[in-house]
């Protein structure tokens, strides 16, 4: 029996399992962690919890090597914005459980399940603090189970669509992906090229992220049926409400790590700089706040996982989400400089639909213009790589079954 189980342990692709666990256990360590601190009033008690509640995420993201390409970027990217998340939640806006979820304070299966629905909630979306009390039928779960393996099987096939005709009616080469400058406004090969893949990094992380959420959902509505379905909102913002860089990533973007961003932002600005609540300045320095947090987010996970990235490009994702907040303050500053130099009153501003079509209008034309200048200095060297990824192996059967000449 013992010869037995140390054959299992030996075992190649058992062992490297268990290797590739150890971080995403380290990560699991803060549910309890947090259960524990959300029990207590905010205070002195709670400080001396502090370094459980971040012990665990920090040693994932050392640990993340142990984990293949990709998923070493997620869990410590994760275990960054799970940082933000749990300190912001229990030491600066200081959750507490509510009485309704216990009864005399005793420690019962709802304030459990409260405190873990607390912990899986970066979004602050509004929590039912007491157990499901099935408002729901299993016709509705079903539906719901139905709805989302639907969005699932329209965004994959949608998804092979576009990849597939990409690829088809472009037939792009892995050296046209060279590194390009900011600027370029010839109408040619190139110009088709980057308005193509423009706004690829966007549908890829729309496409991924809603997935992931569908599934997720299942889990918690239909399986173990913790959650009610409408708890489970969608990610994302009305599209057709993005008219420019502000709105695109105010309004439509998910806001999974920005709400903790902004509670540590309102922090600085009111307890530190003595800033008014919802004033110009205030708002202008937690929108840059918010992207520099999210900016040093990325650069240390890639740095993290510099050994297994497809290209060494530490500091891209900073650099893009900087010229984004760039871009959002010039739209301010032009806004209030036509504004002014116009003299248009709120009443003119409003009375013609022609002008705001137009201004819509102009608006998406910019947001194009914007993402078509910045985004292939970005994102072309990652998808040259994956090309040259995807072409190798052909490549080389090509050459093996080439006849040699004499």
């Amino acid at each position: 029996m013992e010869i037995g189980f140390v054959k299992l342990l030996r075992n190649t692709e058992l062992s490297a399992v268990l290797h590739g666990l150890v971080p995403v256990v380290w990560f699991l360590t803060s549910l309890p962690a947090f259960v524990v601190t959300i029990q207590q009033r905010p205070g002195r008690q709670r400080w001396f919890l502090l370094p459980f509640n971040v012990a665990g995420p920090i040693i994932c993201f050392l640990q993340v090597g142990r984990l293949k390409a990709g998923l070493d970027w997620l869990w410590a990217f994760t275990s960054i914005i799970y940082i933000f998340h749990a300190t912001s939640g229990l030491y600066l806006e200081q959750w507490t459980i509510p009485d309704t979820a216990s009864r005399s304070g005793d420690f019962s299966a709802e304030r459990l399940y409260a405190s873990v629905k607390a912990w899986n909630n970066p979004r602050r979306l509004p929590l039912r603090v007491s157990t499901p009390q099935r408002l729901f039928t299993r016709r509705q779960r079903a539906y719901f189970t139905f709805r989302k393996l639907g969005l699932i099987c329209i965004h994959w096939g949608i998804y092979l669509a576009t990849d597939v005709g990409t690829l088809f009616l472009l037939r792009p080469a892995p050296r046209e992906f060279a590194p390009p400058g900011y600027f370029h406004f010839a109408l040619d090969r190139a110009a088709l090229l980057r308005t193509a893949y423009s706004f690829q990094w966007a549908w890829l992380t729309y496409f991924i992220l809603t997935v992931a959420n569908a599934i997720v959902a299942i889990f918690f509505v239909s399986i173990l049926q913790l959650d009610e379905p409408d708890e489970w909102p969608s990610l994302w913002g009305n599209l057709l409400q993005v008219h420019s860089i502000r709105s695109f990533w105010g309004v439509f973007w998910q806001n999974i790590g920005s709400p903790s961003q902004l509670t540590y932002g309102r922090f600085f600005t009111r307890n530190l700089l003595g800033l008014k609540s919802k004033v110009t300045a205030e708002k202008s320095f937690l929108a840059f706040f918010v992207f520099m947090m999210s900016g040093t987010i990325h650069a240390a996970t890639n740095w993290m996982t510099r050994n297994t990235a497809p290209v060494d490009d530490i500091y891209g994702d900073m650099v893009f989400l900087l010229l984004n907040f760039a871009g959002g303050l010039l739209e301010v500053l032009v806004q209030k400089l036509v504004y002014t130099r116009l003299k248009m009153n709120k009443g003119k501003e409003n009375s013609g639909t022609a002008y705001s079509v137009v201004r819509r209008a102009f608006g998406v034309f910019w947001v194009f213009v914007f993402f078509y200048t910045i985004v292939p200095p970005w994102q072309f060297p990652y998808i040259e790589a994956d090309f040259r990824r995807r072409f190798v192996p052909f490549r080389m059967n090509v050459q093996l079954q080439r006849p040699q000449l004499p």
